[in-house]
Order: C-alpha cells, then sequence, then structure tokens
C-alpha cells in the first residue's frame, strides 16, 4: 500500500510490486489505483525482462 501511495506522488506509471502481496492492493483507493499499470512478479528477472524489454 505505502509503495503505491509514494508512485501517485511522484507519478510513476508502472509499478512492479511481489505477486504474493497482489491481495493487499485492494487496501489501496480505487482512485489512486486506476492511475497505474500493475505488474506483479515472482523473481526480479521477471522486472528485468519488463524494463529492459527494447534495450
Amino acid at each position: 500500500k505505502e509503495k503505491v501511495i509514494a508512485a501517485s506522488r511522484y507519478r510513476v506509471p508502472e509499478v512492479f510490486l511481489p505477486a504474493e502481496n497482489e491481495k493487499d492492493l485492494e487496501e489501496v483507493p480505487e482512485s489512486i489505483r486506476e492511475n497505474f499499470t500493475f505488474h506483479f512478479v515472482r523473481d526480479i528477472r521477471e522486472i528485468l525482462d519488463k524494463a529492459f524489454v527494447d534495450a
């Protein structure tokens, strides 16, 4: 929850979160969630694959 709210303050459009925390996203108001694309990952390599897809 705290990471998403911080991302909202800094207008970060995409947020990577641990897959096991997906259920916690329900605590974040919809008015905040609708501004993001969320990626739920199980391993750091998933983040790297998405971050450097066009590198």
